[in-house]
């Protein structure tokens, strides 16, 4: 139940980190922006040169630019549930074996207790 819930926790916190990290970088990426131009006009031309019609190309070119934002919202978000995970585990697992070393020394007073 435990890891049910673990993993739950995880995938909405990717898929939080997945809207948030596309709304940031969509709001960058500017129709008048030099580089998104850049890009576009490098795509449309490299979709021509394969034998799609201008128009077509622009269409396609302008789907895989918001293609390549949504892929690196969602690496983002990865690398953020990677770092949240290493961190968790940091915390826990000092923790885990301090509580292993009490309960280990619980049982050892209390054994003694019940033989005197």
């Amino acid at each position: 139940m435990g890891g049910l819930m673990g993993v739950a926790g995880l995938q909405t916190l990717i898929d939080h980190n997945v809207f948030a990290n596309a709304v940031v970088l969509g709001a960058n990426v500017t129709p008048g922006g030099t580089a998104v131009i850049e890009r576009l006009t490098t795509t449309t031309a490299m979709l021509s040169v394969k034998g799609m019609d201008a128009a077509a190309a622009g269409r396609v070119a302008v789907s895989l630019l918001g293609r390549i934002v949504s892929g690196q919202a969602t690496v983002i978000a990865f690398d953020t549930a990677f770092i949240a995970v290493a961190l968790l585990f940091v915390v826990a697992a000092p923790m885990l074996v301090g509580i292993k070393i009490g309960l280990s020394k619980y049982a050892k007073v209390r054994t003694a207790r019940t033989v005197a």
